[in-house]
């Protein structure tokens, strides 16, 4: 039977309607029902949890959203979840909800919106976006940074948990307010007639909303025939199928209506065209597929969302009831069918005769800190005489120069203590912000800071004269890129389990010390990050201490073929400049096209909707102006004492994010710089998981929630927008590294004393253009496109080797089955307190039952 979840907290799970639901689903007799209850939700690590096929999650009060975000994320392709738990964390926050309804074209009342917490206001001051707006309050309107709402309007907090909301009248119908409240018995809101003033709260934010007045024909005792304000209410259960029922609304009296049984009065409505298309296009967008909504059916006919509530249920509605338990068991039986076809169990179905002969693994890095770089044209003649040819560019790195960086540091030392010249820039530094970059380049060498990397390279050069003599040089000071201590922890527990479970516990799998003579063979390219992980998954797999880890091959050979991209450069580029033409086309017929396919759910929905202009250019201004919010907090906290960030000083955590912020967009040219994108999920992922009470879920959620769509986009259209140009830049970055890996192959079948265990590390420079090689070749069904997305820290792609043993003479009697996780998991916001900052690795999944040697040769 199928397996379904409940996780959500008991007093929702055990609530009349869900019972009412779940019976309905038991009657089938194709479920098996797991509650999970309070005590495993809020005790139980979520290592623990059981697994199911199907999940029912949602948020209310006191629910563990990041431990649940983590255990669907762990498990996401091996179950189906009715409710997506990251885009609740949105629903959390009524401003992000009209972000959504606005970006996919879905009609709401006009609004300002007041933020005092550091985010955006609306309309924005795109200078300072994340500064208190300007705020004038007038007799019978406001004004916020200069777009006035005139009354009657509705004021509500951008907490979507408080449901204290206020209307404001015009003087011209009496002036006051009313506030509305979740019911108290039969109480709903409360006039205030003496009250016109707007609440006023240091830290709240608030939209201020045009008040709609509705157009409902339904009949009311209370309405003794007259037209009366009228609430809709709308639960939907799938993208075809949605139950509309009408209240008398809480603005009117705030008397509620109720039934002898205690119910409160609602009125079955039919559903108008626009109405029916709205309520598909909210499941889709923000992926709750059980949703309720409030729309005001305005009196022109036209109506508008007013609030998007997630998870609901109709109450006391057997009709609803019925139809909910069969639409969900419907909705169950295709998806978990969908999910055995995509994805074959773990270990494929192989009788006991097959038994595993070795494996080969290609694998990305782990965590690690921010990479950054500065550059700085230089004719300064201290700079240029560390130059021994002209021709040659100095480099020094911190673990292995350190005598050449102090003589760097004393020549920059003396540079900014020179008097400035005529420009106000360091003698012979070149740029409006020389100073301070030179300043920052100072603080980099002075501390040694991991991974610091200086190029000094020819920029200009003199032929003139004999020999040639550099006159300008450009200084390139590059650091971070290491491993954390957390992304340390996470490579050697990989190794652990690789051991434990890849190997040990697969079925097929012969005793272990089989594959250990000889010994794993392990290469990495010549990346600091990407060797360090390289030992320590090797240490964590031969159960040595993470100070003693085996040798890693690291040498000219090993980075022509793990690190090496050269071959691709030029295509790659190609598809930069594509890719920069598609995210500054105009209109949305311009994009149309790529969109629709593109394999980022928000993007393909948002390709569906009625909107003229191209939202890609509406998400890259946002984020710009989340990125200044970003740097306007930073800057505050660095007023005043405080807690410092991890890993660096919080001057440099600003440098950091300002220099990105002013990178990604060019005031000059008017356009964004794509390239940098990757760079800003790269930066909120960090600072989510190692600086998340410096900055906060508040200004974390919508900046990562930005950041991840149009990296999803952006990063693997790097490699190639058609399919024809990723199998192009496939074979020109993987071909060294597919030889190599059928290379492994034959001679793990073929020589008895070749390794058994083959572990390659690279980037994800690599990563990707391998998965495409396997995606586009049929290697992958075309239908697992949405798993490649996004290749996080640790991302694995397996080669099992499988061995009839009763054919032993047979060269035929091999088959190599595919494995692949795409590593940490994704949402940095479902990282808990209890998992000290290091990110759990996705389980590999089998995407492919079994391919020949000579298959596999064929497609590389």
């Amino acid at each position: 039977r199928i397996k379904v979840g409940i996780c959500a907290m008991d007093a929702k799970a055990k609530s009349k309607a869900m019972r009412a639901i779940l019976q309905r689903l038991e009657k089938t007799q194709k479920f098996e029902i797991l509650i999970f209850g309070n005590q495993l939700l809020l005790q139980e690590p979520v290592a623990s949890w059981p697994l199911v096929d199907c999940l029912i999650a949602f948020y209310s009060g006191g629910f563990p959203l990041e431990k649940a975000s983590q255990y669907t994320e762990m498990n996401r392709h091996r179950m189906f979840v009715v409710n997506d738990l990251a885009s609740q964390r949105l629903l959390l926050d009524r401003r992000l909800v009209s972000a959504i309804l606005n970006l996919h074209s879905i009609p709401t009342p006009r609004s300002l919106i007041v933020s005092k917490d550091g985010l955006p206001s609306s309309p924005i001051n795109s200078i300072l976006p994340g500064a208190p707006p300007e705020i004038e309050e007038r007799k019978d309107s406001i004004l916020v940074n200069g777009a006035e709402v005139t009354k009657p309007f509705v004021e509500k907090p951008a907490n979507g948990e408080n449901h204290n909301i206020h209307i404001y009248y015009h003087s011209k119908d009496g002036g006051g307010s009313r506030r509305l409240f979740r019911k108290v018995n039969n109480q709903s809101s409360e006039g205030h007639p003496m009250v016109s003033t707007i609440r006023n709260r240091e830290r709240e934010s608030y939209i201020y909303e045009e008040f709609v007045k509705t157009n409902l024909a339904v009949a009311s005792k209370a309405t003794t025939g007259k037209p009366m304000q009228k609430d809709l209410k709308i639960y939907t259960v799938g993208e075809s199928y949605a139950h509309a029922e009408a209240r008398k609304s809480p603005e009117v009296d705030g008397k509620v209506e109720r039934l002898p049984d205690g119910r409160e009065v609602r009125h079955i409505v039919r559903l108008t065209e626009q109405e029916q298309s709205i309520a598909s296009s909210i499941v889709r967008c923000f992926k709750q597929r059980v949703c309720g909504f409030d729309v005001l059916r305005a009196s022109k006919g036209d109506s508008y969302v007013c609030d998007v509530n997630g998870w609901s249920f109709v109450k006391g509605n057997d009709q609803y009831y019925d139809k909910c338990g069969e639409l969900l068991t419907e909705m169950f039986v295709k998806e978990t069918q969908k999910i055995k076809e995509k994805f074959p169990p773990e270990s494929a179905p192989l009788s006991d005769n097959w038994k595993l002969r070795g494996l080969v693994s290609v694998f990305r890095h782990a965590d690690r800190t921010p990479k950054q770089k500065v550059k700085i044209k230089m004719t300064n003649p201290n700079i240029l005489g560390l130059f021994s040819r002209a021709d040659k560019e100095v480099k020094m790195k911190s673990d292995k120069n350190q005598k050449e960086l102090s003589n760097l540091l004393d020549i920059i030392v003396t540079i900014l203590n020179a008097p400035l010249d005529a420009q106000g820039n360091p003698p012979g530094v070149e740029g409006h912000d020389s100073r301070t970059r030179l300043q920052l380049v100072c603080t980099v060498v002075m501390n040694l800071y991991q991974g610091l990397k200086i190029q000094i390279k020819p920029h200009t050069i003199d032929t003139s004269v004999q020999p040639t003599v550099v006159k300008r040089a450009l200084l390139v000071c590059k650091w971070g890129g290491m491993l954390t201590q957390q992304g340390e922890q996470q490579a050697w527990r990989l190794g652990k389990l690789y051991r434990n479970h890849v190997i040990k516990n697969d079925v097929n799998s012969r005793p272990l010390e089989y594959y250990l003579d000889p010994p794993p063979k392990i290469s990495s390219n010549n990346e600091r990050r990407v060797k360090r992980t390289a030992e320590l998954v090797g240490a964590g797999f031969l159960q040595q201490e993470m100070n003693d880890p085996p040798p890693v091959a690291d040498n000219t050979q090993t980075n022509h073929i793990l690190g090496d991209i050269n071959n691709a450069k030029d295509t790659i580029d190609d598809m930069k400049q594509q890719l920069h033409e598609i995210i500054h086309a105009p209109r949305m017929s311009d994009v149309k096209k790529v969109l629709r396919h593109c394999g980022v759910p928000p993007l393909e929905e948002m390709a569906r909707s009625n909107q003229e202009k191209n939202p890609l250019i509406f998400l890259l201004n946002d984020l710009l102006n989340y990125l200044k919010c970003v740097c306007l907090r930073l800057e505050t906290l660095s007023k005043s004492s405080g807690t410092e960030p991890t890993g660096e000083s919080l001057s440099l955590m600003l440098q950091r994010w300002k220099r990105l912020t002013e990178y990604i967009y060019s005031h000059k040219t008017k356009q964004f710089d794509a390239t940098k994108v990757p760079d800003v999920e790269d930066y909120v992922k960090y600072d989510i998981i190692h600086n998340r009470a410096l900055l906060g879920d508040q200004l974390l959620t919508p900046l990562f929630s930005r950041a991840k769509v149009l990296a999803d986009f952006i990063v693997p259209g790097e490699y190639g927008i058609t399919p024809v140009d990723k199998l192009k830049i496939g074979y020109q970055t993987c071909k060294p590294l597919c030889k190599s890996i059928v290379q492994n192959i034959s001679d793990m079948m073929t020589e008895t004393k070749a390794p058994s265990i083959y572990l390659h590390f690279t980037s994800e420079s690599h990563v990707h253009p391998l998965l495409n090689l396997l995606l586009h070749t049929s290697v992958v069904p075309m239908q697992k496109l949405d798993f490649f997305t996004e290749l996080n820290y640790l991302t694995q792609v397996i080669f099992k080797v499988y061995e009839d043993t009763t054919r032993p003479d047979d060269p035929d009697r091999f088959i190599i089955q595919l494995f692949y996780s795409f590593g940490a998991i994704g949402d940095a916001l479902a990282c808990t307190p209890a998992d000290n900052r290091i990110l759990p690795v996705v389980p590999a999944l089998c995407i492919n039952k079994g391919v020949t040697f000579e298959q596999l040769q064929e497609i590389f």
